[in-house]
């Protein structure tokens, strides 16, 4: 998950099978845009039990100017699943939408073109998009 100060964010999702989700959210859980494209390819070594799995994820999924991050792993099924996050967000249940809970981090360091101050084309669409659904319903 990578968070700007506006609430926008860019939730990835990457599984052992190849398996993967985006999700672009305008405001907490407010998801605008979903099943981008992605270059995702997975290795699961049976003998190391462990998977790897390597994304190319187009600079303009990210919104502008993230600040903040979180890293999810989730190890097993049924009563033997165990939640991991590289920030605590503890609470009743899992929930991996506790935004305020997100870390420190500064996107641009690692990737410089993030140092933009508006959302991409593609945010731009998702936002305007996501809107007049909005209207259309109301």
């Amino acid at each position: 998950f990578f968070l700007n100060d506006n609430d926008d964010y860019l939730e990835l999702e990457f599984g052992p099978h190849g398996q993967h989700l985006m999700l672009m959210l305008h405001g907490e859980r407010n998801a605008i845009k979903h099943s981008l494209p992605l270059d995702y390819n997975s290795f699961i070594d049976k003998e190391a039990k462990t998977w790897t799995g390597v994304a190319y994820i187009p600079e303009s999924y990210f919104p502008p100017s993230c600040t903040k991050f979180n890293g999810y792993a989730i190890h097993g099924t049924d009563e033997n699943r165990e939640y991991e996050a590289v920030f605590e967000v503890s609470g009743p249940q899992p929930d991996f939408h506790r935004i305020h809970k997100f870390g420190p981090f500064d996107l641009p360091t690692v990737l410089p073109a993030n140092s933009r101050t508006e959302h991409s084309d593609l945010w731009n669409k998702a936002i305007e998009d996501a809107s007049y659904m909005n209207q259309s319903k109301q």
